[in-house]
């Protein structure tokens, strides 16, 4: 009698077990959304996941951190904690941690989500959870490294790519067709848009502040094949390598490297990421967005921004939804940009 009570308590545990394990498995992920867009953390991977409710553009990402001059990547972890709650300005926020790795600090992924004008805002930082000091090269707050994690509804070769430049002049602010770099690297910094003019989906992602990185970000597609995607808090050393460092000697191309001491963080710059069918829109909300966070000293009609400045200085020069990016010539003064016709 006792070993058949003892056999139906073991039948009762496993079974209630599996309706445990199963009904967390049913469980829906944690995610923020408005009218427009859609986030979604995974707690088994740590990546987050933002799409366009109403069409099919959509990107995952992990999050990485240069840290003693090694790249931690989130996957490296093996623990990642994800909760929901608001942040301090009353807006949804989700926050992923990913934690668990011997003798390494923590990271930790901050994604806000805007809703009018509709956008994510995303940020990582470093906490220095171990006994020692580390230095911080470079933090990512974007990293894609499967291209078929990053969606835009058509193919890679209908892509054209507007990434920002280092300077007014370095390199010249152009408009690419996807493949026609021969380094494979299509490098913005401060913003880069993305745009498919098979699919009409775009993407734009731009630096919120600049307190004490730059912002660059790395298309890579080696003989046009697109392989990677990434958003980086860097020093200016990447970029002096290809201007003033170019014949510098080695003991001169130093990498910024900043020190944490152990319990305190230090995060990358926030960043605005914008999917949808209207770029233009993405590039004037990126204005107002940056002209109110910084109380620009600028009207509503004249945005102090490099993304006014790329569909030109007033507003009637502005092409349509679907007209696209084309240049007229070197980004200097009015001309008409678009997307959708040819160079």
């Amino acid at each position: 009698m006792r070993s058949a009570k003892r056999s139906m308590t073991a039948v009762s545990l496993t079974l209630i077990v599996a309706a445990m394990v199963a009904l967390a498995a049913q469980a829906p992920l944690p995610q923020l959304e408005n009218s427009a867009l859609l986030v979604v953390a995974n707690p088994k991977t740590g990546a987050y996941t933002v799409r366009e409710k109403s069409g099919p553009a959509h990107l995952t990402a992990e999050v990485a951190a240069k840290v003693n001059g090694r790249w931690l990547h989130s996957t490296d972890y093996p623990r990642h904690g994800v909760s929901s709650s608001p942040a301090a300005e009353g807006l949804p926020q989700l926050t992923i941690t990913h934690s668990g790795l011997t003798g390494q600090p923590d990271l930790v992924c901050l994604v806000r989500l805007h809703s009018d004008p509709a956008y994510a805002d995303i940020a990582v930082s470093v906490h220095n959870t171990t006994q020692q000091r580390v230095e911080v090269q470079g933090i990512r707050s974007l990293e894609i490294r499967d291209p078929r994690l990053l969606e835009l509804g058509g193919p890679a070769s209908a892509l054209r790519i507007l990434p920002d430049s280092f300077s007014e002049d370095r390199p010249a602010l152009a408009i690419h067709d996807f493949g026609d770099d021969s380094s494979g690297l299509y490098r913005g910094v401060g913003s880069e848009l993305l745009y498919n003019r098979q699919s009409h989906q775009s993407l734009f992602i731009g630096a919120l502040n600049s307190e004490r990185w730059l912002t660059i970000l790395r298309l890579h597609a080696p003989q046009a094949k697109l392989t990677a995607f990434e958003v980086e808090s860097a020093g200016t050393t990447e970029l002096e390598l290809d201007n003033s460092l170019r014949t510098s000697p080695e003991q001169d191309r130093v990498e910024l490297s900043l020190p944490v001491a152990p319990g305190s963080t230090i995060a990358s710059e926030n960043i605005m990421l914008a999917l949808g069918t209207d770029y233009h829109a993405q590039l004037e909300s990126y204005g107002r967005i940056i002209r109110d966070l910084h109380h620009a000293r600028t009207s509503r009609r004249r945005l102090s921004i490099r993304a006014r400045r790329i569909h030109h200085r007033k507003r009637h020069h502005l092409p349509g939804r679907h007209e696209g990016f084309r240049s007229q010539g070197p980004a200097t003064g009015p001309q008409t940009w678009h997307l959708d016709r040819s160079v």
